[in-house]
């Protein structure tokens, strides 16, 4: 354990210096995939953390004034896509009328389980993830919500892979549009989002499968 503060440290130190010397416009972006990569690195033993997740927390809260994360966005008729903080905010889930929501994320937390209806992906953010598996089911949830008058947020962690490739899957299944065109349309209302390119390219093996469910 203290060789992982001591690497933490270290980090942080490396990410200061290189704010400081090249004038990096997005601080909170270097942050989030600082933590993000050691997530990787240590099999995401440090998401668990508490120490690791109360300062991660707190500076999305102070910092995130540009991308807007935390906010819902209205990507289609009943079904909004946001992040974990966002979804742990019930003040913002009672003024969207959500009804259900989708973690894309094992160690997400469900913070209101009687309240709302929950279905939550064991996948993590890494390109050799086989989220594929999961774009029949996560439909059919977000179909069934929305048919029983309901309304659906997806949330991931930083609300930019995970869930938006969710997302994606949807409206490419739901409005019959190619992955490119399912792919702008998430980023003219979120332009945060950034899928990786694994799950890009299972996205377009699925298009190219006529996507089936």
């Amino acid at each position: 354990m203290r060789g992982i503060s001591v690497l933490i440290i270290i980090s942080l130190l490396i990410v200061g210096c290189a704010v400081l010397l090249s004038r990096v416009r997005s601080i909170e972006s270097i942050l989030y995939h600082l933590f993000h990569h050691l997530d990787i690195i240590f099999n995401y033993r440090l998401s668990s953390n508490f120490f690791i997740n109360t300062i991660y927390k707190y500076y999305f809260q102070i910092f995130d004034r540009d991308s807007h994360r935390s906010e819902f966005q209205l990507v289609a008729p009943s079904l909004y896509i946001s992040n974990k903080f966002g979804c742990y905010n019930e003040n913002k889930l009672i003024k969207y009328n959500i009804t259900h929501i989708l973690i894309a994320g094992s160690l997400l937390t469900k913070r209101f389980p009687s309240r709302y209806r929950y279905h939550q992906l064991n996948l993590r953010d890494i390109p050799s993830e086989n989220i594929g598996q999961y774009f029949a089911e996560c439909v059919d949830f977000i179909e069934q919500a929305i048919e029983s008058k309901g309304t659906v947020v997806v949330h991931c962690s930083a609300g930019m892979s995970r869930s938006a490739a969710i997302v994606v899957a949807y409206l490419m299944h739901a409005k019959k549009l190619t992955f490119d065109q399912a792919y702008s349309k998430l980023k003219e209302v979120r332009p945060c989002v950034g899928i990786n390119d694994g799950f890009q390219k299972q996205l377009r093996a699925w298009q190219k499968e006529g996507m089936p469910l």
